[in-house]
């Protein structure tokens, strides 16, 4: 498993959106996918979100699976 970082446009007012979307990443996690954390840019309306997954097409899947699709998904180093 790898760390994936996937990144979406999402205005300032869809906050009830973005709650919704983490919820569903959550309980819609597979063994091929799932979620890590997410971080909100209002400045930049920015929605970033981490998920731990096989391929970054594990991760597209997931976000399908909410109706959603990122901007961009790309390869992760997390580090705490």
């Amino acid at each position: 498993m790898h760390d994936f970082f996937a990144e979406v446009f999402s205005p300032v007012g869809d906050g009830e959106r973005r709650h919704e979307l983490i919820r569903l990443f959550r309980e819609g996690g597979t063994d091929a996918a799932s979620y890590v954390r997410s971080i909100f840019v209002p400045d930049d309306e920015l929605f970033l979100v981490v998920f731990r997954a096989r391929s970054a097409e594990d991760v597209a899947h997931l976000a399908l699976a909410g109706g959603l699709e990122f901007d961009r998904i790309v390869p992760a180093a997390v580090e705490s």
